[in-house]
């Protein structure tokens, strides 16, 4: 956003860069600086049920104009190609290739990473800014918040005195606009997985291949080579002479769909204390139910021959805390565009449709 607003305006660009707690990226790039690097468009189902009305040609253009700068095709070793020939076998069909569209079958989506391992993220696309509009400051701390993260936004609405007036009141928080729903309609989608110690050694690998089921579950897969610690020290325990390392597999669902609300609370008037979440995942026994058949589906997977996600979004959604156009209902000229304003998580991941969004 910040470089297509600057091709017209003066830009600061203001970043805390104070680190990841909670797994919020607070640095230049946002959570697409620490994220596994998935990259996949949204379904046409989420344009249809955002509530917001869409220019489609306008969409593909700003997908586009950001896969040109960030985007890669992933190269498959060993793990991953087995869980693609997996998923084909438990019958995630058909099998789509390497393809950024959000589609029922098995496919290789984008990544963030180079051939070379470099991860790219959302502050590549700053070069794409007018250089004499834009400022970037990084650890910065300011009173006033026009951009942030999901989680990062209702706590700002909260802090700048707009939220619902007996809960700010309630903070002793001054009371600049009521505006009810600021923090509530938040959703999460569940992760579920399966973890493995494999007995050969495999790659490091983050997600690259999906498996997208037409029952609201998706499968991922990722590979990571962990050190092994030992137990403290016995009698009969010999200290190994060099370090142990293992290869943990993991195969695991995300479900979107869920029936169930959370909602987002601040902890303290500490804008760096880190708020309360609450998901409230399983309060509906059909999410449950989701959830045991994408595990399911996961042995499925692991039985094949072959084998021998944090999402938070909602918070300031639309229309609840901002209309179509993404103004701040009674505000006026505030927008929110992130992740915050969604009821939806777009497609598998949502780092694809959130950096078309800014643009």
């Amino acid at each position: 956003m910040a470089a297509t607003v600057s091709q017209s305006y003066r830009v600061l660009l203001l970043e805390r860069a104070d680190g990841v707690p909670n797994a919020r990226g607070r640095i230049l790039g946002g959570s697409s600086a620490i994220n596994a690097g998935f990259y996949s468009r949204a379904g046409q189902a989420f344009f249809w049920e955002s509530g917001v009305e869409w220019d489609l040609n306008v969409v593909n253009q700003s997908y586009e104009w950001v896969e040109k700068a960030i985007v890669f095709r992933p190269d498959l070793r060993n793990w991953q190609s087995a869980v693609r020939d997996g998923l084909l076998e438990a019958g995630i069909e058909p099998y789509t290739g390497f393809n950024l569209e959000h589609v029922v079958g098995t496919k290789i989506g984008g990544s963030t990473f180079d051939s070379s391992g470099r991860r790219h993220s959302a502050a590549d696309l700053l070069n794409y800014a007018n250089a004499a509009n834009i400022q970037v400051a990084v650890y910065a701390s300011v009173g006033r918040i026009l951009l942030a993260s999901t989680s990062q936004y209702p706590s700002y609405f909260f802090l700048s005195g707009s939220g619902p007036r007996s809960y700010l009141s309630s903070m002793g928080i001054p009371v600049a606009y009521h505006l009810p729903y600021v923090g509530q309609y938040l959703y999460d989608n569940p992760r579920n997985g399966i973890s493995i110690v494999t007995p050969t050694p495999l790659e490091h690998s983050l997600i690259q291949v999906v498996g997208i089921s037409e029952v609201g579950a998706y499968l991922e897969a990722a590979s990571t080579v962990i050190p092994f610690a030992s137990p403290a020290r016995g009698v009969f325990i010999r200290t190994p002479s060099s370090p142990l390392y293992l290869t943990v597999a993991t195969l695991m669902e995300e479900i979107v769909g869920l029936l169930s609300i959370g909602s987002l609370r601040l902890v303290s008037t500490d804008v760096r204390v880190n708020p309360i979440v609450r998901v409230n995942y399983f309060p509906n026994p059909a999410g449950v139910e989701m959830c045991v058949n994408g595990t399911r589906k996961i042995w499925d997977v692991l039985r094949s021959r072959s084998i021998t996600i944090w999402h938070y979004h909602g918070g300031c959604v639309v229309g609840k805390v901002v209309d179509r156009d993404y103004h701040v209902i009674g505000v006026g000229a505030l927008r929110v565009v992130d992740g915050s304003t969604l009821t939806v998580s777009p497609g598998t991941n949502p780092q694809a449709t959130l950096m078309k969004l800014g643009r």
